[in-house]
């Protein structure tokens, strides 16, 4: 026979097996609802960001500063100061940029997201403004100015290196 203190022992170790496997269900369950909390932020921050790049406004910017030629800091200076729309145009596109790259440094936006859908875009305007960006980095006297634009080009590129399905 069983004894009074056999089954309180057996009742207690059963209870401690019951709320372990209680507490490991519940961390799972928190786990997938924290995963798909992220997937849904990055989700909006990419929604936000191709909103962005679909207005008329936008695509103004890109085109202008796509379509302008300079070779040099001089001629991009005279560019600049040509037009204070001109002035507009680039700080909106460098600060686009600018603030994709401290969402992808922070881990709040995929880089995956940004290859998938928008490399072409950043390889193209971080490679035409590069020049002007280090030169005015010197010039304004500003070392991390547009840095961000330019870890998110490094990332991308090294991204793509490692999935040559995404290069540009």
């Amino acid at each position: 026979m069983i004894d009074a203190q056999t089954l309180t022992t057996m009742f207690g170790g059963l209870g401690v097996g019951v709320a372990a496997i209680y507490y490991i269900f519940t961390l799972r369950t928190n786990q997938k609802t924290l995963k798909t909390t992220l997937e849904t932020r990055q989700a909006q921050l990419y929604m936000y960001f191709a909103q962005q790049m679909t207005s008329d406004t936008w695509a103004e910017h890109m085109i202008k500063i796509d379509q302008s030629k300079w070779s040099s800091l001089e001629e991009f200076n005279q560019w600049y100061s040509d037009d204070p729309r001109n002035q507009v145009c680039w700080g909106i596109v460098l600060n686009y940029f600018e603030n994709a790259g401290v969402l992808v440094h922070k881990d709040l936006l995929d880089i995956d997201i940004v290859a998938t859908a928008f490399a072409g875009m950043t390889r193209r305007f971080w490679e035409k403004m590069k020049p002007i960006v280090l030169s005015q980095r010197v010039t304004w006297n500003q070392p991390r100015l547009a840095s961000e634009f330019e870890y998110l080009y490094n990332r991308l590129m090294k991204y793509m290196e490692e999935h040559p399905e995404f290069k540009t």
